[in-house]
């Protein structure tokens, strides 16, 4: 059970920290990632939310993290902070937590809850993407360890983090390839991390890749079931992404919510479409987060739920016709671009976009099953 005094003071620490040290810095326009904020977060607690106090953490689940997220996107005017925030905490309590040993809990979860390591699930492939049938990064037994060569691309928080969980092909059977989640140190010897990608979202949150020529790793290192990692690893994960990214998306909606209220107040009388409009923007962000949190609240409950994938494709339907009335209230008014409006519209837009086809498949075997 959740400790909602402990809870409670964890989102108003959240709305503080957002406010007084992540709006300031004004990070829509940075390039950098701000290495000194983020360890700023590891001290604040921020970076432990999820994680249980046992081992460092603040405690409290899922339904936390989507509330706080929430409170960072809309406090911090920061998306991509928040989504590399998002991302930290998924990896702690999805991967880590649920999936590690008692010695790599032990090993791993003050770190990340301090903010001493970030972690990156490292999963995509150049010009492959995550699709099983093309992936070739390999992981061989030798010598009583695993050598890990391959190469991983597209990694949110590559470039900072200090430890990867690296899905490699570990055998093949009836032509089926079988994978398993590796843990890998960023200093192990063949280990390559990639620039910085230049990309036109989520500012300032780091995206790269990572080259492992004869990686060598210990047994110990295996993460998750053996041979299972896409089915209870990399599926799982989507799933949970897809979920826990709707508290900083909803964030997002609401500080569009704020900016479009100044752009109308500065009309000198608002006529009632726009605020029909308006009130009609703000009441989608409400529904937005109550998806979320219902969301959330059955990633709390850990059993499977099929109604779970039916979730964010909702959700996504929702927030593209939010954003369809953000952009008719502002039609004759476009944002300056660079402005913080036009980037968060920006960052809003993309991340509808993330996992699209995903989404698709989804909603056409929903659609199938109700023909059975």
């Amino acid at each position: 059970m959740k400790n909602d005094q402990a809870v409670s003071k964890m989102e108003t620490v959240a709305a503080e920290f957002a406010a007084d040290r992540i709006a300031p810095a004004q990070l829509y326009k940075a390039e950098e990632f701000p290495m000194e904020l983020w360890k700023a977060m590891g001290e604040a607690g921020i970076l432990g939310i999820g994680v249980p106090k046992e081992f460092g953490g603040q405690g409290g689940g899922y339904t936390d993290i989507a509330r706080c997220g929430r409170i960072l996107g809309a406090a911090g005017h920061s998306l991509g902070l928040t989504v590399s925030w998002m991302l930290h905490l998924a990896a702690a309590k999805f991967l880590i937590m649920n999936m590690g040993t008692r010695e790599q809990k032990e090993d791993l979860l003050p770190k990340l809850a301090r903010g001493e390591i970030t972690m990156s699930l490292s999963i995509s492939e150049p010009k492959t993407g995550a699709h099983p049938k093309h992936m070739k990064t390999r992981a061989v037994l030798e010598d009583g360890g695993y050598v890990i060569s391959g190469e991983k691309a597209y990694l949110t928080n590559g470039p900072i983090a200090g430890m990867y969980a690296v899905i490699a092909v570990t055998d093949e059977k009836e032509g089926k390839k079988q994978f398993t989640a590796f843990l890998v140190p960023r200093e192990t010897p063949g280990l390559t991390v990639g620039e910085n990608m230049a990309l036109d979202f989520f500012k300032p949150s780091p995206h790269g890749g990572i080259v492992l020529e004869a990686c060598k790793v210990p047994e110990s290192a295996v993460l998750g079931p053996f041979n299972q990692g896409y089915e209870s690893i990399v599926k799982a994960f989507r799933d949970t992404e897809d979920i826990l990214m709707m508290g900083p998306v909803c964030g997002g909606m609401d500080r569009i919510g704020e900016l479009l209220a100044e752009q109308v107040k500065k009309a000198e009388t608002p006529t009632d479409e726009k605020l029909e409009a308006l009130g009609l923007y703000l009441s989608l962000c409400k529904g937005l987060f109550a998806l979320a949190l219902h969301g959330a609240e059955k990633l709390d409950k850990g059993t499977f739920d099929p109604d779970l994938a039916m979730i964010p494709v909702a959700f996504r339907f929702i927030s593209r016709k939010a954003l369809k009335v953000a952009h008719d209230i502002i039609e004759d008014m476009e944002p300056e671009e660079g402005s913080e409006l036009a980037v968060t519209l920006n960052d809003l837009i993309f991340s509808g976009r993330i996992a699209g086809n995903v989404s698709k498949i989804k909603q056409k075997m929903m659609g199938k099953a109700a023909l059975i």
